[in-house]
């Protein structure tokens, strides 16, 4: 199994820390602290390797930002993973369990 680091570039304001998503156009989310940021990070990617998966979308590669003046986190995942917990939820769907 292949572990994948996305990144995202994570920005501080008056409200708390924005998260977006380089590689997903709809891949928002924020935190009150850094460290509450990165954990949501880390739950809306795995949300959405899993929603993708289950459409049947192509995951996007990851890339690497050409602009490394901004604050940029690399997140991983395990698409492996999720692709058999999306496989085995369509199974247990299909035979009614």
């Amino acid at each position: 199994m292949q572990k994948v680091f996305y990144p995202c570039e994570i920005s501080q304001d008056e409200e708390g820390y924005q998260v977006q998503f380089t590689d997903f156009p709809e891949g928002f989310t924020d935190g009150d602290s850094l460290e509450e940021a990165i954990t949501n990070a880390r739950d809306l990617l795995g949300a959405l390797l899993f929603s993708y998966l289950k459409h049947g979308k192509d995951l996007p590669s990851a890339t690497v930002p050409e602009d490394s003046s901004k604050n940029v986190y690399f997140i991983e995942a395990w698409p492996d993973l999720i692709r058999d917990a999306v496989l085995q939820r369509g199974i247990k769907e299909y035979c009614g369990l």
